[in-house]
């Protein structure tokens, strides 16, 4: 397989319609991105429409999801594969699979990643861009997402109180497994 194989993985929420607009989450998030993210979501998942108090429609809304997920990057290429559709923020542990040298059971669609594994590396394209991860640091990319996801929960809760932090620590899966 050839290519680099320095690949990153962010956790991002998708700002645009068409993806090509990601927030990335994390601990340095100014307390303005963060009420953007938390409208998002909360958009996201209420079906009643937009509007009102996003912290008391997140704290109702049901099994949240997210528009986002992991964002794959080879910063020595420029590389950069945004999540996949209907593969949101709450399935990012689904990466995990890789380290396993298996696909994860969803990727998502529009476009769906292709994976081609190789004896020690990972190739996944998307048919615009490609990144290689070797398979032994899968697990430490991952960690680097919850590292993310932990630091933008933080964010949640200086904004929003812990109750919310908590709630989205559950329904995206941050602290503890599915």
């Amino acid at each position: 397989m050839a290519g680099g194989c320095d690949g990153v993985m962010d956790a991002v929420l998708e700002l645009s319609d068409d993806g090509a607009e990601l927030l990335a989450l994390d601990g340095d998030l100014s307390a303005a991105a963060v009420a953007a993210a938390l409208e998002l979501i909360a958009d996201h998942n209420d079906e009643e429409g937009r509007g009102g108090d996003v912290v008391r429609r997140l704290l109702a809304a049901d099994g949240l999801l997210a528009p986002g997920g992991v964002r794959l990057r080879d910063p020595g290429t420029g590389a950069v594969i945004p999540p996949s559709c209907c593969f949101g923020l709450e399935s990012w542990r689904e990466w995990a699979a890789l380290a396993r040298r298996e696909e994860p059971a969803w990727l998502g669609h529009g476009p769906v990643p292709v994976l081609e594994f190789g004896r020690r590396l990972v190739r996944i394209s998307d048919g615009r861009a490609v990144v290689t991860l070797r398979v032994d640091r899968v697990p430490d990319l991952l960690y680097e997402v919850q590292t993310q996801l932990i630091g933008f929960l933080a964010r949640v809760e200086e904004w929003g109180g812990s109750r919310l932090a908590q709630v989205l620590d559950r329904e995206f899966h941050v602290t503890r497994g599915a």
